[in-house]
């Protein structure tokens, strides 16, 4: 009964439509994170006007970003199932450690 009730609440979270952060940002559902995390890069950047120095730094600095992202969904997916009272979303420090 209890997976019944999970699957039929959690089904509509999961494939629900980008969630706006202000800005000009929008998170991806938790299904296709993967697929928008370069465009939310490019759009970080670009909204920010954060140019890195070096390549390696820009991939350092990438891949924070990226489990950052995968946080906040992840966060925000729990917020709507009422274990937070608040959501997390993109901001200038999006690039660094939490």
């Amino acid at each position: 009964m209890r997976i019944v009730f999970l699957a039929v609440f959690l089904l509509p979270l999961i494939g629900s439509t980008p969630v706006s952060l202000g800005d000009g940002f929008y998170l991806p559902s938790v299904d296709n994170v993967e697929s928008h995390i370069g465009d939310l890069w490019r759009n970080f950047k670009k909204g920010y006007g954060i140019v890195y120095n070096t390549t390696t730094e820009e991939i350092h600095r990438f891949k924070i970003f990226a489990n950052n992202i995968k946080t906040i969904v992840k966060h925000n997916l729990e917020h709507d199932l009422g274990l937070y009272t608040f959501r997390l979303g993109i901001n200038k420090f999006a690039a660094l450690v939490l």
